[in-house]
């Protein structure tokens, strides 16, 4: 049976990003308790980048995305993105 936070965090993250791969990464994140933080557009080439709180919770197998571990303090710790570079998924 799935725990009700689980299901909670794969209904918020459905439909944030078009890429299905990043909308389950989301989803699983929110349901470990992580949080977004910011959603926003950072222009000229990223629609939508979506912020969490905390690191992921573990390395994702990602169809379809590039995994970049960044470290930057003053930015975020590590993204998962479209190839095209139109959604992001970050963490501090």
């Amino acid at each position: 049976m799935e725990s009700s936070s689980v299901h909670e965090g794969l209904i918020e993250a459905q439909t944030l990003f078009i890429s299905e791969s990043l909308n389950l990464i989301l989803a699983y994140e929110l349901a470990l308790g992580n949080q977004i933080i910011e959603q926003l557009a950072w222009p000229p080439h990223c629609d939508v980048l979506i912020v969490l709180a905390r690191r992921f919770g573990k390395r994702h197998d990602a169809i379809g995305l590039r995994y970049l571990c960044l470290n930057d303090p003053q930015d975020w710790h590590t993204q998962y993105q479209t190839h095209d570079g139109r959604e992001s998924l970050v963490c501090r």
